[in-house]
């Protein structure tokens, strides 16, 4: 009888801590998904390097020329250059491509 209260105790103990290892192999599988996904979002943007461009963001949506693409960051300026805008890749939900406007010719 006193070994049953004791593979009770026993079992309790061990119980909670092998979900704990569980819930900590599966945060770990979703942040290596994540880190997959942000690589694959970078090299999208590194083919859209020098076209314009709006980024949605967890924030607000930024708009201009992409010029540059490195360790997670995205460097984002406005047609002429002046304003720079620096985003980080982690925190971008979409990226569009604006269309050029065609310039209207007289017949």
């Amino acid at each position: 009888m006193k070994y049953y209260w004791l593979l009770i105790l026993l079992f309790l103990c061990l119980f909670p801590l092998y979900f704990a290892g569980k819930r900590r192999r599966k945060k770990n599988n979703f942040l290596m998904r994540k880190r997959k996904e942000n690589t694959n979002l970078e090299e999208l943007l590194k083919e859209l390097i020098g076209k314009v461009c709006t980024i949605k963001t967890l924030d607000e949506p930024v708009y201009g020329v992409i010029r540059q693409v490195e360790n997670h960051c995205v460097i984002v300026t406005d047609g002429l250059g002046y304003e720079k805008e620096i985003v980080n890749v982690e925190y971008i939900v979409s990226v569009s491509v604006e269309k050029e406007k065609k310039k209207k010719v007289k017949a």
